[in-house]
């Protein structure tokens, strides 16, 4: 694991089973396939409380970007992947790190609605 948010982020079990997740297969070995895959996969715990984990996978890179809630939004999720990549690519950490502290900070919506921040748009619908 290269970086975490937040940095004081502290679950050991999620931390060891992650890799698992994220890379279902032998990463050393191409893979025939497109160069970026989304997947979801769930945590569940013994009290039967569910965790999503998100992913974004590159082949090419041999990366795999993870988010984990305990909220099913699939769409919302796969987008922010999708810009936290965007990022990564060009090196714009700072940026990365600014955009996971500015939603860390929103609170939920209770209906339907968007949460605006200024680097970018997310429609969460329920």
């Amino acid at each position: 694991m290269k970086f975490q948010f937040p940095e004081d982020f502290k679950d050991e079990e999620s931390s060891q089973t992650l890799p698992r997740f994220c890379f279902p297969y032998d990463i050393q070995r191409p893979k025939d396939s497109v160069a970026v895959q989304h997947f979801t996969f769930v945590l569940t715990d013994l009290e039967g409380c569910q965790r999503f984990g998100f992913c974004r996978l590159t082949n090419s890179t041999q990366t795999c970007l993870c988010i984990l809630s305990y909220l099913p939004w699939f769409e919302v999720f796969y987008k922010l992947l999708n810009n936290l990549a965007d990022y990564l690519s060009k090196g714009q950490i700072n940026e990365i790190k600014a955009l996971l502290a500015a939603l860390y900070q929103q609170s939920i919506p209770l209906a339907p609605g968007s949460v605006t921040l200024q680097m970018v748009n997310l429609l969460i619908s329920q």
